[in-house]
């Protein structure tokens, strides 16, 4: 857990043992009472781990398919190497009808890591 769940865990756990209101609570966490009594409903029934965040370990609704992931930094380097975004997106579009955003034929995307470190091995600059 992170230290802000941890703390989460601490404030609800001491409002069950009715050490705090609900209210003191809430205004510490910065949350209105309904939520932190959800909470509360949350750690009896689930314990700990159900205070986490729900979305956590799941993959991003944005994240591209894997055969896209592999491919676009293979063309990257090989077909379109030394494009900048902005071209590189198009041609991806145009010539290899690839649905691709601006942002994926940048650099330090994260669909373009194994890019990233193929280009980051080439020494740039004098030497």
């Amino acid at each position: 857990m992170s230290r802000k769940e941890l703390l989460r865990a601490g404030l609800v756990k001491a409002a069950l043992a009715r050490r705090i209101t609900n209210r003191q609570g809430a205004t510490s966490l910065r949350l209105s009472v309904r939520q932190f009594q959800r909470l509360k409903r949350r750690l009896e029934t689930g314990g700990d781990a159900a205070l986490r965040h729900r979305s956590r370990g799941q993959p991003s609704a944005h994240r591209l398919p894997a055969g896209l992931r592999t491919k676009v930094p293979t063309l990257m380097t090989t077909v379109y190497a030394g494009f900048n975004d902005v071209y590189l997106t198009e041609k991806l579009r145009e010539v290899e009808q690839l649905p691709l955003s601006r942002a994926c034929g940048r650099i330090p995307c994260s669909c373009c890591q194994i890019a990233a470190r193929a280009l980051s091995s080439r020494r740039v600059g004098p030497p």
